[in-house]
């Protein structure tokens, strides 16, 4: 059989069954012998163009790679030009700051040597304020015996002032012991409504006798005395009671009431009746053991304590 076919592949000339058989995969190119110039040119054409092709790339790469050369180049030069500018700025603002220190450090120098310069002033005028005072101690020293008889007599001038004021109050108090401790005539039952100091008076018992008075615009309080009748002098107990108000009037019962053995003083302020109840011991009431009150809103017709709503200005 002729050999009328070449296998590009195998670079061996065969025939048309070896092209059907064993050159017939997809490794083997197969064409016949006829064709083969119309082929090659055919074929060189493309890999002229391929060759082209590449030419063509290698080209446009070797323009990128010279762009990206030339772009590289340029931020090597602009990073250059910008480190150059800012390390230009940085030592610009680190001078700037090194003449503010400088400046800053001058000043307080300058303030430090007038600090100094003042405390040496205060120094200088403390040692001539301790020079002068030396001085004025001194010459007190050369007059303190003088100064001491000018106040042994100051001294000897305010004790004699002191004995006659001590001799005037007591002058005074036993004007005024007699004044509060006098004895205050009866007027029927209760004595007369008065907003003056002196309430009333109650016997107690044989040998003693209640002042009651009103304190109430200087203390606020009732105060009640127990002293001798047949001496003024002679004073047994006191006792303060707390009131509501200052402005109700005050009445007392000039008689005591006696209930279980035991007397009772009786006194008003509006329409509140306080009852002290003295301590007994002995032969004397000692002290006033306590002191209740009651409010009175309704009193029954012809009670001794009807003179309380009587005297009632509210």
């Amino acid at each position: 059989m002729p050999l009328t076919w070449f296998c590009l592949s195998c670079v061996l000339t065969i025939c048309p069954e070896c092209v059907l058989s064993s050159h017939k995969n997809d490794l083997c190119d197969t064409v016949k012998l006829s064709v083969i110039p119309d082929e090659i040119l055919k074929r060189s054409q493309a890999l002229i163009k391929i060759t082209e092709a590449a030419k063509a790339s290698t080209t446009s790469a070797e323009k990128l790679l010279m762009e990206k050369h030339n772009l590289l180049t340029q931020c090597r030069e602009d990073s250059r030009r910008k480190i150059g500018k800012d390390s230009s700025v940085l030592i610009e603002n680190i001078e700037k700051i090194k003449k503010v220190l400088l400046s800053e450090i001058d000043e307080q120098e300058k303030c430090d040597r007038e600090r100094m310069i003042d405390e040496r002033n205060i120094i200088h005028n403390l040692d001539n304020e301790v020079e002068k005072f030396s001085k004025f101690k001194q010459r007190s020293a050369e007059n303190n015996l003088q100064d001491l008889q000018e106040l042994k007599r100051a001294i000897d001038h305010i004790k004699l002032t002191q004995n006659r004021i001590d001799q005037q109050n007591e002058t005074l108090k036993e004007k005024i012991t007699s004044f509060l401790y006098r004895r205050v005539p009866n007027d029927g039952t209760f004595c007369l409504i008065t907003m003056t100091k002196l309430v009333g008076s109650v016997v107690l018992y044989k040998n003693q006798l209640l002042h009651i008075f009103d304190e109430r615009q200087n203390n606020e309080v009732i105060v009640i005395i127990c002293v001798n009748p047949d001496d003024i002098s002679c004073e047994y107990w006191r006792r303060l009671v707390k009131t509501d108000n200052v402005n109700d009037p005050v009445i007392s019962l000039n008689t005591s009431m006696f209930f279980n053995n035991k007397h009772y003083a009786v006194f008003a302020v509006g329409r509140k009746v306080y009852v002290l109840r003295p301590k007994f011991v002995g032969s004397l009431y000692v002290s006033a053991e306590s002191v209740f009150s009651v409010l009175i809103d309704t009193i029954p017709e012809g009670s001794c304590i009807s003179h309380v709503a009587n005297h009632d200005i509210r």
